[in-house]
């Protein structure tokens, strides 16, 4: 009997093990041109948590190792100063559960070598395929481009600027179509899932529900099935959807169908002390999503903190809800930033109920905007820099005299 127990026992450490093993990632990177330094690796990790890790360029190698959901998109920022993700000297992968490798030369990233993922592999496959639409595709950006500067100066440009647009345009829809196509013939592959979400902001959410509706299962539980989700999720209105996809297991689900309003929400501060939002009825709310790793959402501090003064004897309260999951780094990032105002999070990232609720889904910062009543007025209000925050609030409070 106590043979048993110990085989038994054996077993689940190895079904463990191997489980862990089977979601592991191991990267090494050579970086030629460059010996030292700091590189940064964004993905979703095995829990579907955005992950931002970096590490320390030593003799040109560097090395990053971590979970995903089988594959994930993936970001390597080989220049911390750039902010933006479609810059030139970010790689974009398709990160999987393996050795991986990746070579690039310092001021030449987009000739980047990688190794190790068959999904990534699959992408540069197909978009040889589609060789002569990306070539097609660059030189019209590069010829509108240059037409529009003359168009500034030289009004008869106009026109050449409007054809070049629509053959741009033209190209767009051919490329878009064949990707569509793909994820129809290829619903087992991860590429697919990857193609559909890089086209979810264009598509409406009944074609995007269709799209997902056929990947299949393993697709649909992967890091790169979780993004298309996690978008579409919130904004569908379809029920059968809903039921037949759930976004964070069936308990998360049910909290979020019983959320009516804003206040029904809840949160925590600082102290773990739950915030009901409900204390806030009869006042406006200015709900501030941000992240510490965001450099767009601090650069908006000091916007930020001149509306909250501005509007602080009036009845707008203004809460800043983090989309970090490391307690320390959040609080650090108050203090460091002295953000005196109320700070609250779920530690959740992107997959708590009040992100979820208020549609955050493509990005911070987003600013969303409540009403007396706890309805949502407007899911993605103007910036603090924008002027058009202000007149907006002027707007709302001059409607209550």
């Amino acid at each position: 009997m106590r043979l048993l127990f110990l085989i038994l026992l054996f077993s689940n450490v190895c079904y463990c093990q191997t489980n862990i093993l089977k979601n592991q990632f191991k990267i090494s990177g050579t970086v030629i041109g460059k010996d030292t330094g700091r590189i940064v690796l964004n993905y979703y990790d095995g829990n579907n948590r955005m992950k931002f890790d970096t590490t320390i360029i030593k003799n040109g190698k560097f090395a990053f190792s971590g979970t995903v959901n089988v594959v994930s998109d993936a970001n390597l920022w080989t220049d911390l100063k750039n902010i933006n993700f479609g810059d030139k000297s970010v790689i974009r992968f398709l990160l999987e559960a393996n050795k991986i490798s990746i070579s690039y030369r310092e001021g030449f990233v987009t000739k980047s070598l990688l190794q190790g993922s068959k999904s990534h592999t699959e992408w540069e496959k197909w978009e040889e395929k589609k060789t002569k639409f990306i070539i097609s595709n660059s030189q019209f950006i590069y010829k509108a481009d240059s037409i529009y500067r003359l168009a500034k100066s030289d009004t008869t440009q106009l026109k050449n600027l409007r054809l070049a647009t629509a053959r741009l345009d033209s190209i767009n829809l051919i490329r878009r179509s064949a990707d569509l196509d793909y994820i129809l013939q290829h619903n087992n592959s991860y590429l697919s899932a990857f193609l559909l979400s890089r086209y979810k902001r264009w598509l409406s959410i009944d074609t995007i529900e269709y799209y997902f509706s056929r990947l299949s299962k393993n697709v649909k539980n992967s890091n790169v099935g979780y993004t298309v989700l996690e978008y579409v999720y919130p904004l569908s209105k379809n029920l059968l959807f809903k039921k037949a996809n759930p976004l964070n297991g069936v308990k998360f689900n049910e909290k979020l169908n019983l959320i009516k309003t804003v206040h029904d929400l809840v949160s925590k501060d600082l102290n773990g002390k739950n915030i009901e939002f409900k204390r806030f009825k009869g006042n406006y709310i200015l709900i501030d999503f941000w992240a510490s790793w965001c450099k767009p959402c601090i650069a908006d501090v000091p916007y930020l903190r001149k509306i909250i003064e501005e509007f602080k004897n009036d009845s707008i309260q203004f809460v800043s809800v983090s989309l970090d999951t490391d307690g320390k780094r959040w609080k650090k990032a108050i203090n460091v930033n002295d953000l005196s105002w109320l700070q609250v999070s779920e530690l959740t990232g992107f997959h708590g109920l009040v992100p979820t609720y208020c549609k955050v889904i493509i990005g911070i910062p987003q600013y969303v905007l409540v009403d007396k009543f706890g309805k949502i007025i407007n899911f993605d209000a103007p910036r603090p820099e924008q002027p058009e925050l202000r007149l907006l609030l002027n707007k709302l409070l001059n409607k209550e005299f």
